[in-house]
């Protein structure tokens, strides 16, 4: 082997070598941002169901309260439908 391809080897080598690296590098980093990606949604999801659980308490009286005022708004439509003409012609305008 001459001089010149013995020098083109050992550069093609060396830059193999620091493409290597560098290519290592970029996995590590990808690595640790899905990592950490996955930590951040795990911690994400973690809160809402911690708060959800803690405000379920006062979540529950307030749909109770919600469908009281729908079973009233139900009867009043029913009743409505009981009324004389007249005033369901009144309560129609």
């Amino acid at each position: 082997m001459d001089e010149e391809t013995k020098k083109l080897l050992l550069e093609n080598a060396e830059i193999a070598r620091k493409t290597l690296e560098i290519a290592q590098r970029i996995e590590r980093r990808l690595f640790w941002q899905r990592a950490l990606k996955m930590a951040k949604w795990f911690i994400i999801i973690s809160l809402l169901v911690l708060s959800y659980w803690q405000a379920q308490p006062y979540i529950g009286p307030i749909l109770e309260i919600y469908k009281n005022i729908g079973g009233a708004l139900n009867q009043v439509q029913g009743t409505q439908g009981n009324l004389p003409k007249e005033l369901q012609g009144l309560l129609t305008q």
